[in-house]
């Protein structure tokens, strides 16, 4: 059994290189960024560099292979437009379509994050350096360094006579690897406790010291880690921030602890009416002094109910200096959905504890990115009592969805249908919303649209989803419903919904048809632009079209267009532009052959247009050919491809334009055939006298007329 386990052992990890070498390549769309997440099997040397289409991310000195299926699963083509792997480097090479500037880096060893984010590079990084050229100008190879120091890898001293003796009896010997060996150490340390206390994970404090000169640190608490004495001179007491029971957020701050933001337990089962009375007694002791302890159990009630406004006059009348005061004040903020002057759960999305959850809450740009925090936020959410779980679950599940984190949403939103009570029309929305982004859009649109009709208060939140759930289906949107919204916005004009409002009315006019309002609120909700031209290449009125569409060669490629200049360039084509076709056609990430051949064909370039089609055997691009050898006078050409395609009357059509009367006598239709025939007997033709050949001629004459009205009526108009 050893044997093949052992043989079982060597085979796996034989077999571990192999796995390691693959790389998951996966991305999500955020406010302002995309990000792209490259998952190795182990930790990697990597560098990112400049290249004239975006970025490339070069691994070494083992190239992976790349498993890039999963991409775009959740992203459009907006910021990034293609990944792949360079067949000459092995780099990971990112297209970008968008003035975007790459901001990468090491999440844990083996996983990078590249955000792609809107705007440009911060002066002098040298990410926006070609690959070629970072050896020389300063960006390094990023990798795991080894420690400095390996005891494993030193030698041992030799034994001496002495080494027989009882240790109290063997006498000190200077051993000649100490001083190296100690050295080695004692830099190891500084280099590992400086790089702890940079990130903010160690306290380096001065002990006290004895009168008999040993190390006792002045505060000596259960948790210590260590005492590290390398000589007589460096007395160095090291504590691990975490181990003092102080969660730390990424930065090496300190996060709020879990039994400090207990709020199930600030409160009781009993109804709340019963509970205001007994909750709120005592807050005064003798001579008016607030009793610390009723206070906060007040404090903590107000909050367990919800009632952020009457917990912050609590707090500053009783206990402004409270230990937790500032902690309260921030929950009693997220609790009325108010502004926090001064928000105590700044920079605690990732913390371990339900600080993650809050500092979620309390700002909208927040978002959890390793699974402890997540998982954080999910745990603390549970926690809250079910009342509260109504309050904030859709928030915090259409606060996921944004991120694009369907996963953590999905959670939370089975999470908040657990909590007990009836339906609103918050929980409509979420539900709603969910099936949007399971990619339901049609249910989606139907429970919206039930909610939409409702009245009471929910109504303008129902009507601003419907709006934001239509216009990227293409879905008609009336001109009643683009009143109501402007209502609406017109109401929360100065407020904190005002953006939102504003922006779906964007959408709403593109959807009803007003392309001009909607392309002049893009100056304030660049983010809508994407729909707006998608609407545009829709569905837009030939008027509106030709306005916003039509581009002089020195205007700047709005890049929300991106997506879509193939079929604009299509419709700019029916419409006899080639001009503008062949802007939009250029700005087509792999544009189609055949797309770009009739744009040349629409020029009057039909040798450019063969040249592009000339390996492409498709019906599409043979009818193509086929015009293409029309326009340059080789119609006999034209003709064996109209055979070929079963295209009939094309091919006579064709032939008719070849001059060949004797082939279109012999086999071609009733039309042609008439025709043809009277042009090959003309010539025969003759008559005996100057009677008999005018009464010829006018018979000819008839007959041709009425062969050739008979060919009109069957034959289009020839190219």
């Amino acid at each position: 059994m050893r044997v093949w386990a052992a043989l079982l052992f060597v085979l796996v990890w034989g077999a571990c290189p192999a796995l390691a070498s693959n790389a998951v390549v996966t991305a999500g769309e955020h406010a302002g960024f995309t990000r792209v997440v490259v998952q190795f099997g182990g930790p990697v040397d990597w560098q990112l560099g400049r290249t004239p289409q975006g970025y490339s991310l070069r691994i070494s000195p083992e190239v992976p292979v790349y498993d890039m299926k999963t991409v775009f699963n959740l992203i459009g083509k907006t910021r990034l437009t293609a990944a792949a792997m360079d067949p000459a480097t092995g780099d990971l090479a990112l297209s970008l379509a968008c003035p975007c500037y790459a901001m990468p880096y090491e999440e844990r060893p083996g996983v990078i994050v590249i955000d792609l984010r809107d705007g440009t590079a911060p002066p002098g990084s040298s990410f926006e350096l070609p690959l070629e050229s970072l050896a020389t100008q300063g960006q390094p190879k990023v990798n795991i360094t080894k420690p400095s120091y390996d005891w494993t890898k030193l030698p041992s001293p030799a034994a001496d006579a002495s080494s027989a003796l009882p240790f109290w009896e063997r006498r000190a010997k200077p051993n000649p690897l100490q001083a190296e060996t100690m050295e080695s150490l004692r830099l190891s340390l500084i280099q590992d406790l400086g790089r702890g206390a940079s990130h903010g994970l160690v306290d380096m404090v001065v002990p006290a010291q004895n009168s008999k000169d040993e190390v006792e640190p002045a505060y000596v608490p259960q948790h210590v880690q260590t005492v590290a004495k390398t000589d007589t001179s460096l007395n160095i007491d090291v504590r691990r921030k975490a181990a003092l029971g102080r969660p730390l957020t990424g930065q090496g701050g300190d996060c709020w602890a879990d039994d400090q933001m207990e709020i199930a337990l600030w409160g009781g089962q009993q109804p709340i009416a019963a509970q205001l009375g007994p909750q709120r007694a005592g807050l005064s002791a003798e001579f008016d002094i607030p009793d610390l302890n009723a206070v906060t159990r007040a404090i903590r009630f107000q909050l367990f109910i919800g009632f952020g406004a009457e917990a912050r006059s609590l707090i500053r009348a009783f206990a402004p200096n409270a230990p937790d005061a500032a902690l309260w004040l921030s929950m009693a903020a997220v609790l009325d959905r108010a502004t926090d002057p001064a928000p105590a759960f700044a920079g605690m999305e990732d913390c371990e504890t339900s600080a993650a959850l809050w500092a979620t809450l309390a700002d909208a740009k927040a978002a959890p990115t390793s699974p402890q925090a997540k998982a954080a936020v999910l745990r603390g959410f549970s926690a809250l009592p079910p009342h509260l779980r109504r309050l904030f679950g859709p928030d915090l599940v259409d606060h996921f969805l944004q991120l694009g984190d369907i996963t953590q949403a999905t959670a939370l939103y089975d999470a908040t249908l657990r909590a007990p009570g009836d339906e609103n029309p918050d929980f409509g929305l979420m539900k709603a919303q969910m099936s949007r982004a399971i990619g339901k859009p049609d249910t989606a649109l139907a429970q919206i649209s039930a909610l939409a009709k409702l009245p009471g208060s929910g109504s303008a939140e129902s009507l601003l989803a419907l709006i934001e759930a239509q216009a990227p289906l293409g879905k008609p949107i009336t001109f009643a419903q683009v009143q109501a919204l402007e209502a609406y916005a017109t109401e929360r004009r100065g407020g904190v919904d005002a953006a939102r409002f504003e922006r779906a009315l964007v959408l709403a006019k593109a959807g009803s048809g007003d392309f001009d309002g909607a392309f002049a609120g893009l100056n304030r909700f660049a983010d809508a632009a994407p729909t707006v031209w998608q609407l545009l290449a829709q569905s837009a009125p030939r008027s509106a079209f030709l306005t916003h569409a039509s581009l002089a060669p020195s205007d700047p490629f709005p890049p929300a267009a991106i997506p879509f200049a193939e079929p604009i360039a299509n419709w700019m084509l029916e419409l006899g532009l080639s001009d503008q076709a062949a802007l939009w056609a250029a700005h087509v990430p792999q544009a189609p052959l055949v797309m770009l051949a009739r744009i040349k064909m629409a020029q009057g370039d039909a040798e450019s247009a063969l040249a592009l089609l000339h390996s492409d055997d498709s019906a599409k691009a043979l009818a193509l050919k086929a015009q293409s050898y029309q326009a340059l006078g080789q119609a006999q050409k034209a003709a064996e491809i109209y055979a070929h395609l079963g295209q009939p009357k094309d091919h006579w059509q064709a032939v008719a334009q070849a001059r060949d009367w004797q082939a279109l006598a012999t086999d071609g239709p009733a039309p042609w055939r008439e025709v043809a025939a009277l042009l090959i007997n003309k010539a025969s033709a003759a008559a005996t006298g100057p009677l008999a050949h005018g009464a010829a001629l006018i018979a000819r004459s008839a007959a041709t007329r009425d062969a050739i009205l008979a060919l009109l009526g069957q034959t289009k108009a020839p190219l």
